[in-house]
This record gives structure tokens, sequence and C-alpha cells, in this order.
């Protein structure tokens, strides 16, 4: 397959399945798993790129218009990021919660790596990641860096903390999963493929859709890979 071609339609960061190795899975902190509804994934696609159709259900929600077609002239500003600054970004649909919400999420990678021998899908070291959900009344935020990392839905402020443990017991050197908390959680991401989400019984719908489509940005983000070069 041509190098280009193979650099816009690729098989995600799985490379692992490909051999036989499942994608580790998160441990879900306790007091997650004691207040919180889950959303699965379904009709994901293994497939991504700009001529892939990446739409995929979470729960009740939709996520659909996936766009990768995204350059340092695209325009748009989220999180600490201009156009002049961020390396990568995308745009996605959020369905299914009341309005429609409009994901934007931006990325800076200082090192890329597609380590086939990692043991996580997705590599976020030194990596930053800003996404925000705009629709309805005002827009939700989230920042994954090493100096910041929270998520800002229906004005408060959650602390994003990562998961390295796995639900054998074990651990890996790159988060699989994140979890929201201000005191008591929001909620958490699984992001190894093909992922799950975890909400507070107790939000409300249009907090609930927010968080949703905070998380299904991460869901989405993929490193660059060293075929973009």
């Amino acid at each position: 397959m041509d190098k280009h071609v193979f650099g816009l339609l690729r098989i995600g960061p799985v490379v692992a399945a490909l051999v036989g190795c499942t994608a580790p899975k998160m441990a879900v902190p306790a007091g997650v798993a004691k207040t919180s509804e889950v959303l699965e994934v379904s009709d994901r696609s293994s497939w991504s790129g700009s001529l892939a159709d990446e739409s995929f259900k979470l729960g009740r929600y939709a996520v659909n218009d996936v766009d990768r077609d995204w350059d340092s002239s695209s325009g748009f500003s989220v999180g600490p990021f201009g156009s002049e600054k961020a390396t990568a970004g995308f745009k996605y649909r959020l369905e299914g919660g009341g309005p429609a919400l409009e994901g934007t999420c931006a990325s800076e990678t200082k090192e890329k790596s597609w380590d086939v021998s990692a043991t996580s899908e997705i590599s976020w070291s030194k990596t930053t990641v800003a996404c925000s959900c705009a629709g309805g009344v005002d827009a939700a935020t989230l920042t994954w860096s090493e100096k910041v990392s929270e998520l800002t839905v229906s004005g408060t402020t959650y602390e994003l903390e990562p998961i390295y443990t796995t639900d054998d017991g074990g651990s890996v050197s790159d988060p699989v999963g994140f979890s929201a908390r201000a005191g008591g959680y929001l909620g958490a991401v699984e992001v190894s493929r093909p992922g799950r989400v975890w909400l507070d019984k107790g939000l409300d719908a249009a907090t609930k859709a927010k968080a949703s489509c905070l998380f299904a940005g991460l869901l989405l983000y993929q490193p660059p890979s060293t075929t973009d070069d």
C-alpha cells in the first residue's frame, strides 16, 4: 500500500491485536463503580484516518462526523492551543442527549511514538491534549498534560487522573484510562479500544451529555505515527 494512503487510512494503535493480543482493560476505581452507569462503546471500526468512518455508539449517544482533515490553517482554538501551536487536531459530533454537541480536540506531541511492543494501546507521554464540546448554554472543556489535567463541565472543574492499573491487577506504563473527580467522581473513561465510559448516576442529562462528549474526545485521540513524517 502506498505510504501516503497508509498514513490516511490505518488501523489505529491497536497493533497488538494483529498478533493475537488484546488491549488491557482498566481497573475501575471503587468510587466510580459504586455510583456510576456504564456506557459501552459499540459499532467502532478498528480503522482510523481521514478516509475512514470513525463513527461509533457510546451507550445512548452517537459519535458522528469525525473529521481529522486538520492543519495549522484550520483556524480553531481550544484550551491552551491556537492554530499556530497545536500539531494535530480533529472534530466530531455527539448526538442523542438533547442538543447536538460539537467536539473539537487539539494536541501537541513532543515526541512521536508508535511502539508495537507497548502494553498500552495509546501513548500519552509528552503529550498535551485539549478538547472542547460546544452546544447548549456553555462549553465543556478538558486538558490533559504533565502540568494541568482537568475537566470542566456545567460550572464544576474536576481533576483528571490517569489510571495505570489493569483489571487483572497488573499495570501499564501509559494510562489505560482516566477518572474525573472533585471530591466525588464525575466518572471515568477507558481509552483502550473499544472503550467504555462511566458517569455518575446523579448527574443531570445536560452534564452527562457534555461529559460523554469530552470523554469521546479522549477515545478518539491518537498520537502521530512514525509514518506521518
